[in-house]
């Protein structure tokens, strides 16, 4: 038997291997880093409790709430500190994905600047306001 019966097949570079980056599409679209894909799973999380948190607040329609403070509905208060929590936490991980991890989805960038919209909102509640 020749050398040539006994080497392994090689694939051509056309039929592609499924290894190796992305088409450039893709890499702009969808995050790439494990960091860049737990932004994007916190701030898909923040949308649903959004959503969820919303609806709770339309339902109380019609009720008295004049004297009502922050923590007198306290299941709704919780969920609107989670949510907030999500907004500012699914900021951060995309900070890190971007600089540590060099993530260049766009959705990631985007997720950020969410992130430090809701955190400058959060500051400015604490804060006070006239």
């Amino acid at each position: 038997m020749s050398m040539e019966s006994r080497s392994p097949e090689r694939v051509p570079q056309s039929q592609g291997t499924g290894v190796g980056r992305p088409p450039g599409w893709r890499r702009f679209l969808l995050p790439q880093t494990g960091l860049g894909r737990w932004a994007t799973g916190l701030f898909i999380a923040f949308v649903i409790l959004m959503v969820i948190q919303s609806a709770l607040v339309m339902s109380r329609d019609g009720e008295d709430r004049e004297d009502e403070t922050f923590f007198d509905n306290l299941p709704l208060a919780a969920l609107i500190l989670v949510v907030g929590a999500l907004a500012i936490g699914a900021g951060a991980v995309a900070a890190i994905a971007i600089i540590k991890k060099r993530e260049r989805a766009l959705p990631v960038f985007l997720i950020l600047l969410f992130g430090l919209f809701a955190l400058m909102f959060a500051v400015g509640e604490m804060v006070g306001h006239e």
